[in-house]
């Protein structure tokens, strides 16, 4: 089968570094960079060094353009939450974890940025100590990569069968769910249910960044969690897009979506230059 395309996907310059409001928060949901896919490689899983590199150099410049526009009295009001998906590239414990990777270097751009602009680190929330944080990302399963791998092989293998051994055409039956009988029979995880689980995630995140803002007025919030394509592209075409699941939403390597939430609770996102708005169990839906 053919997918049919949107536009360019999304890209790196859809997550704007625009700052959030005073007791607002910006939620970026991003892809990790580009990694070694070949078991033979020397770190299977693990980033290539240019993407580790890239990584941190993109946070370092979307931090620092953030920050450019906040009022310089204000800059130290801007805290930093950073996330990341727990996998490991094949369910192997000695593997890389390319979206954890990813996050390190988010995590070393975003200590860069505050240190150059004489901010402390604790408004990094991963080591402040009166969050209970820890240096580094924090682990989140929630945002793994596709349940089927870990915990139906038998409907992986099926795939396999049928449309070859993960190339393109065992995605594209994934992701368009042209096996959703068999699928279903063995219990996996589909498409739009992985869109339903970021989905639901952001609305975890949106209710803490809600709780946090209650506890601590006056400052602005952002939460960077490093996911992958399988999520992303999913969620984008579901609750953002309102595509099929046969459209096909490329999402280039660090790519994502950053969804701007105003002190109010209402929840934008722009894509291709297109501001839409995010549905979300505590987000403000209402008409202005």
């Amino acid at each position: 089968m053919e997918f049919q395309s949107f536009s360019e996907g999304l890209t790196i310059s859809d997550i704007e570094p625009k700052p959030p409001s005073i007791d607002g928060t910006k939620i970026i949901i991003q892809r990790h960079g580009e990694y070694q896919r070949s078991e033979e490689s020397a770190a299977p899983g693990s980033l290539t060094e240019k993407a580790s590199r890239d990584a941190q150099e993109h946070a370092q410049k979307l931090v620092e353009t953030l920050l450019a526009s906040v009022p310089p009295e204000e800059k130290d009001t801007v805290d930093f939450l950073v996330l990341a998906s727990d996998t490991h590239f094949r369910d192997k414990q000695n593997y890389g974890q390319r979206s954890m990777e990813t996050a390190k270097a988010v995590v070393s751009g975003v200590k860069d940025v505050l240190q150059s602009n004489g901010i402390s680190e604790d408004h990094l929330l991963n080591t402040n100590r009166g969050f209970h944080g820890s240096p580094e990302p924090r682990p989140t399963k929630q945002i793994r990569e596709p349940k089927m791998f870990r915990e139906s092989p038998s409907f992986v293998e099926a795939l396999k069968k049928k449309y070859g051994d993960e190339g393109l055409g065992f995605w594209a039956a994934f992701e368009s769910d042209l096996e959703e009988k068999t699928r279903k029979e063995m219990g996996a995880e589909g498409p739009w249910e992985m869109a339903e689980r970021l989905a639901r995630y952001i609305d975890v995140l949106a209710r803490f960044s809600r709780d946090y803002h209650k506890r601590n007025p006056g400052r602005r919030l952002v939460i960077w969690a490093v996911s992958h394509y399988d999520l992303i592209s999913p969620y984008t075409k579901r609750y953002l897009l309102s595509q099929k699941k046969e459209d096909y939403l490329p999402v280039e390597y660090r790519a994502g979506i950053g969804i701007d939430v105003d002190s109010s609770g209402k929840a934008t996102t722009t894509i291709s230059g297109q501001q839409k708005t995010v549905p979300g169990r505590y987000f403000n839906t209402s008409k202005d």
